[in-house]
């Protein structure tokens, strides 16, 4: 639906008017108070602007009493009259300039004034009009966009569909609905990034993240991030990058985990054309964020941040699912990690140590294993899969993890405790169908781990008998979550 304002049409009719008044009529312009120029009407192509012209015209817009004197000049083989755009003898609302050809032209600058003042006033009365029209017309189609949005999120979030789906459809309506340019959606730890248009790149949203984090580390009671919008005005919004015309387009909002502290961001760039205040935007963005937060959780540990079991699953599926996987290769293994006596900790130093161990435990996995799928199984275990990697590549880097584990020691009081964790490392054969079963010998080796005197890495050996005799002694695939 349009807003119902032609202003062609508009021009054209008021053309025709002034060409009926001025015979020798071959064009006008009209400037705003700026010395911009916002509609133009020509029969004979454009005339030539010349240093002379724009003096003429500036003088007038800063002083329209001197437009008798100083507001007219030739052109060529025109004449452009310069009139103020005026009510009052005080408002200065621009110009219009009105192009006459010399050999016809036999007026002086306050008879073509007076003949294209009552023609200039109902020309801005209904230019000023249409504004309006168009203003409302404006506010409702970003009214309409805002309610769209809002409602197609929380009717996707109420769907409980996958999180990666939801997240893709989520930042795909930001950008059809609002009208903008870009849209990024970056969660670096949940290896979460969607990109949908034109969007900085990745290692520029990496770099703004930064700044968020640092800024919540310096001051997490007063994390406000604080820009100056396209007005310059300095109001309150999310984090926008830098100064630029270009940069004050872009709104980043930060994803908060539960304790409020930002683990990624929401990028939505090209606001210029789309009509929304700074105030609206922040309050789509802030609204969105909190979507995302909602849709996130549901897909991860709440106390270590790691995928839940189900998200581990689907990753794991579309691995098996691309092209260019192979696990004959023998460059796919998996690990299953099993944190010692955590039942020993919670008894001595109390439950919220023994959390505290899950969640340090889950921080190593996730710098070492970068962008690996690793999951908590259940209370204690968690499980992890290594693609492009060997046998002895997992032995050296579960050693790396169980040693950094080793050194930490946590306390309560007088009390104190070591950490402790045992390794099962176990290749994946290209015949699993699930993630269960791709676990199914690391965990057959993490049970010879913990038997064999805890604190230690072991990995699958067919031929190792006992090994072997162990997988008659557990339920394994399909059983291998122990809620």
């Amino acid at each position: 639906m349009g807003s119902g304002f032609d202003k062609n049409r508009t021009i054209s009719n008021y053309a025709s008017l002034l060409r009926t008044l001025l015979p020798g009529l071959t064009g006008f312009n009209c400037y705003d108070r700026n010395g911009d120029q916002f509609c133009e009407w020509s029969a004979e192509g454009s005339a030539r602007i010349t240093p002379e012209y724009r003096e003429a015209l500036e003088k007038v817009l800063v002083d329209p009493g001197c437009a008798v004197e100083s507001g007219h000049v030739e052109l060529e083989d025109v004449t452009a009259f310069i009139v103020p755009f005026a009510v009052e003898s005080d408002s200065k609302l621009g110009v219009i300039t009105v192009l006459v050809q010399k050999a016809e032209n036999t007026l002086t600058y306050l008879e073509v004034a007076d003949l294209v003042n009552p023609v200039i006033r109902n020309l801005q009365t209904e230019l000023n009009l249409s504004f309006r029209l168009m203003v409302a017309y404006n506010k409702l189609n970003v009214l309409s966009a805002e309610e769209n949005l809002l409602h197609e999120v929380e009717k996707l979030v109420h769907l409980n569909r996958a999180s990666d789906d939801t997240l893709k459809q989520i930042v795909q309506f930001c950008s059809s609905l609002l009208g903008l340019r870009g849209v990024a959606l970056m969660v670096p730890d949940k290896q979460i990034r969607i990109f949908e248009g034109e969007t900085p790149k990745p290692v520029e949203l990496r770099l703004m993240l930064s700044d968020m984090v640092d800024a919540y580390n310096a001051d997490p009671d007063n994390y406000v991030f604080k820009a100056t919008g396209e007005s310059g005005n300095g109001e309150d919004t999310a984090l926008l990058s830098g100064g630029g015309a270009e940069e004050t387009e872009l709104l980043a909002v930060p994803v908060l985990q539960a304790d409020y502290e930002p683990i990624g961001m929401l990028v939505l760039s090209g606001w210029k054309n789309a009509g929304f205040s700074m105030h609206r935007r922040r309050r789509i963005g802030n609204y969105v964020s909190a979507h995302i937060k909602d849709v996130i959780s549901r897909d991860y540990d709440a106390l270590t941040g790691l995928m839940s079991w189900a998200l581990f699953e689907r990753k794991f599926t579309a691995l098996c699912q691309r092209e260019d996987n192979r696990f004959d290769d023998d460059r796919t293994v998996a690990l299953c990690f099993d944190i010692d006596r955590l039942h020993v900790i919670n008894e001595n130093l109390g439950p919220e140590k023994g959390d505290e161990m899950l969640r340090v435990f889950a921080g190593i996995l996730q710098e070492h294993f970068g962008g690996q799928i690793v999951t908590r199984i259940s209370s204690d275990t968690f499980g992890a899969i290594m693609t492009g990697a060997e046998i002895e590549e997992a032995q050296e880097l579960a050693e790396k993890i169980r040693t950094v584990f080793s050194e930490m020691e946590f306390s309560n009081g007088s009390k104190k405790e070591r950490a402790s964790v045992s390794i099962g490392i176990g290749p994946v054969s290209a015949e699993v169908e699930n993630a269960s079963a791709a676990l199914a010998l690391a965990q057959v080796a993490c049970k010879a781990a913990k038997d064999r005197g805890r604190g230690r890495v072991e990995s699958f050996q067919p031929d190792d008998k006992s090994i072997v005799q162990r997988m008659d002694d557990i339920q394994l695939v399909g059983d291998i979550r122990i809620d």
